[in-house]
């Protein structure tokens, strides 16, 4: 289990300020994958255990989020965004320490399913399916490191 306090820890959170008024903390990247694939997870899990039980309105709410649980993670893959708030690459360090601390190995295995989402991967305009594959086995390559 990720524990979401692990934003309360300044290592693991960027402040970012809006108008010298309004501050928030968001967390790092390579944290911040960890929680959107949590979501993704939870969210593919409910719907394979609970449709039966969903109504139609819930399911199809949950199924949106699931894709853009999916597209996000792909955002965070790119190496190259061309938009973002925080420019900031993901830290294979802190990402590989956080899944071995939590013991999240198995979860990593579902970033291996992201090219094949199709709803996801069309968020992505001009970004092709074998892209995000090259992404998905850089980030293998990177933690085995």
């Amino acid at each position: 289990m990720l524990p979401y306090a692990l934003c309360n820890n300044p290592d693991f959170v960027k402040n970012v300020s809006f108008n010298e008024k309004i501050a928030v903390y968001v967390p790092k990247k390579s944290l911040l994958l960890l929680y959107k694939l949590k979501a993704f997870r939870d969210r593919a899990f409910d719907l394979k255990t609970r449709d039966a039980i969903m109504s139609v309105e819930r399911r199809q709410w949950m199924q949106t989020k699931l894709e853009k649980n999916g597209a996000d993670l792909i955002t965070l893959l790119n190496p190259h965004p061309k938009r973002y708030v925080i420019k900031e690459e993901l830290d294979f360090h802190l990402l590989k320490q956080l899944i071995e601390r939590y013991d999240l190995y198995f979860a990593l295995e579902t970033i291996k399913e992201l090219p094949f989402m199709k709803k996801s991967v069309e968020r992505h305009a001009g970004i092709e399916q074998h892209t995000i594959k090259k992404w998905v086995e850089s980030l293998f390559e990177r933690l085995e490191h």
